[in-house]
């Protein structure tokens, strides 16, 4: 059997609050934010994400392609752009997109929509 070593508790709900009265828990905080990073996404991106995550609540969270296509239009975006764009927040891990599957015209717009659905 494989042996941890604990290297320090803490306590989840002080974290939470952000109560930082153990140093060590302030400590990891700090380095926390130290790695966080900054994405950005073209204007034009962030407001076509935001339209097909909305379009996609009364969906299950699932959208076809050419139904983003055809928001991404409205954003004055090519249907390539489009896809960069899915391609993209796939990436980032806040939609799901799988181009050489046979789901390659669905794109999951709302995963929490998707989540819902599996575990039920």
């Amino acid at each position: 059997k494989a042996q941890f070593k604990i290297l320090h508790e803490v306590d989840g709900r002080k974290a939470k609050q952000g109560n930082f009265d153990d140093p060590v828990v302030e400590e990891i905080a700090l380095k926390l934010r130290e790695q966080a990073y900054i994405v950005k996404v073209p204007l034009k991106w962030h407001c076509f994400q935001t339209l097909i995550q909305k379009a996609a609540l009364n969906r299950c969270g699932v959208l076809n392609m050419s139904l983003c296509k055809v928001f991404g239009h409205k954003l004055g975006m090519s249907d390539e752009e489009v896809v960069s764009a899915i391609k993209f927040f796939h990436i980032l891990n806040s939609m799901l997109y799988y181009p050489d599957s046979g789901a390659d015209d669905i794109v999951f717009a709302n995963i929490h929509c998707l989540i819902d659905v599996i575990t039920e």
